[in-house]
């Protein structure tokens, strides 16, 4: 994975953003995340699509990246939420990952939708779970549909998302309410026994760093100086530790810092991140992220 290589109209030269006519008012980074949610959810179905077509032609199933590994693949400790959550079809057939559809609720709320559009969303979603469960490994002709109509909304969010004004005043309102969006679907979830999982949670804390940084400053730039209460950046340290936030970037090995074992003669920095985020997505517990949106919520309040 590249790290971004180009710059934001806010980032470009004054003459620059007099030529393209830039609206200062507008918070980039928010929006970018906001339409991206969507459109990253609407290319992630026709992939899906695209799959299931070849699966339909070959007589075959999809390929295993279409599927959530981790719904059989995990550690088999008595009470892990993996072993008491429950199923949306028959045990031991294989869903699809779902953790993409988590910022597109925040989408939904910036557009002024999440009320008339989350349950389309739901309704998607669940089509797509039941063109998985008909049988192991799903049947490749309902999930070709499901995914080309999942796509084709997806799209329709990222749209109308494009359209909307993200300004400070938005951008505050939607990261104040973050934690309770999020704490209302854990709750909905743990009640369903469905729970959200690692992956899901490292995108609401990605969402919550992306909005909360725009706004108070962000940490990597030379000059920071943080706007918020110091309570707000150790929750957002903690959680950045325990949802593994940090991708492994290119560094000389003398300088990685990363906890964990000691890096050998001919392992890189990649590996050892590889190695310390599948423990901690082996560790993950979804109380983890309530504590911390709870915690959030709290010193945002202040």
């Amino acid at each position: 994975m590249e790290p971004r290589h180009w710059r934001t109209p806010a980032e470009m030269p004054k003459k620059v953003q007099e030529i393209l006519q830039v609206d200062g008012s507008q918070k980039e980074q928010t929006k970018m995340m906001l339409v991206g949610a969507a459109v990253s959810l609407g290319m992630l179905m026709k992939l899906v699509e695209g799959d299931a077509k070849n699966a339909v032609a070959n007589e075959d199933a999809l390929d295993f990246a279409s599927y959530d590994c981790y719904s059989c693949h995990h550690d088999l400790r008595s009470g892990a939420w993996r072993r008491t959550r429950g199923y949306p079809g028959k045990p031991g057939r294989v869903p699809p990952k779902d953790w993409q559809t988590e910022l597109v609720r925040l989408t939904l709320l910036a557009t002024g939708e999440k009320d008339s559009q989350e349950g389309e969303l739901a309704k998607h979603q669940d089509a797509l779970y039941k063109a998985f469960y008909v049988k192991q490994y799903g049947d490749a002709n309902k999930i070709q549909s499901a995914a080309a109509d999942f796509a084709k909304w997806a799209f329709g969010a990222g749209r109308a998302a494009d359209k909307v004004k993200v300004d400070e005043k938005l951008a505050r309102e939607l990261v104040s309410k973050l934690p309770e969006i999020y704490l209302a679907r854990l709750a909905a979830t743990t009640k369903a026994k469905r729970y959200l999982d690692f992956d899901s949670a490292r995108q609401i804390g990605w969402g919550f760093e992306v909005m909360y940084d725009e706004l108070n400053g962000d940490p990597y730039d030379t000059d920071f100086k943080d706007k918020g209460p110091p309570e707000v950046r150790k929750t957002m340290r903690e959680m950045c530790r325990d949802l593994k936030l940090r991708l492994p970037r290119r560094i000389p090995r003398s300088e990685a810092k990363d906890k964990g074992p000691k890096m050998k003669p001919d392992e890189s920095n990649y590996e050892i991140g590889l190695q310390n985020t599948l423990r901690r997505l082996n560790d993950y517990e979804p109380k983890e992220l309530e504590k911390y949106l709870k915690e959030l919520q709290a010193t945002m309040k202040k």
